[in-house]
């Protein structure tokens, strides 16, 4: 984990998907961050860029013009380097 942190918050940073895993306000110990629980999902927060979730026939419609874009997930399992 990848750490970070000041006087008013704690952050954890996982460089697989470049996850924020832990964001705690420090003045009052608050985790912002779910946790996770395998009971109701596996993952935690992969990063949802361009998109989140699935288009209806794998395509999107922006100022006329009409884009595939099928499921994609590259970032969330790629490990990435602190610069």
């Amino acid at each position: 984990m990848v750490k970070l942190e000041n006087l008013n918050w704690k952050a954890e940073i996982n460089p697989k998907g470049a996850e924020l895993s832990s964001l705690i306000n420090i003045s009052t110990g608050r985790e912002l961050i779910w946790q996770g629980d395998p009971a109701y999902w596996g993952r935690r927060a992969p990063v949802l860029f361009p998109s989140i979730g699935g288009l209806k026939e794998d395509r999107y419609t922006l100022d006329g013009v009409e884009y595939h874009m099928g499921k994609h997930g590259f970032c969330r399992d790629a490990d990435f380097s602190v610069i």
